[in-house]
């Protein structure tokens, strides 16, 4: 049943959407963790995304 809480392919759909056209990556890694077989290649490249955007650390003196 596709309306199962964790349903892979429900949670998998509603993170490629947040991801690629929302732009909501932080969103699309809770959801994609919830699910019951999170992909492990999104969680990978959502992880990446979400680093990427963490500001720089201060040089130290």
């Amino acid at each position: 049943m596709p309306d199962l809480p964790g349903d892979p392919a429900a949670h998998e759909a509603l993170a490629k959407h947040l991801e690629h056209h929302a732009g909501d990556p932080a969103r699309a890694l809770e959801v994609a963790r919830a699910s019951t077989a999170p992909c492990p290649r999104r969680l990978v490249r959502l992880q990446r995304k979400l680093i990427a955007r963490l500001p720089a650390a201060a040089p130290r003196a």
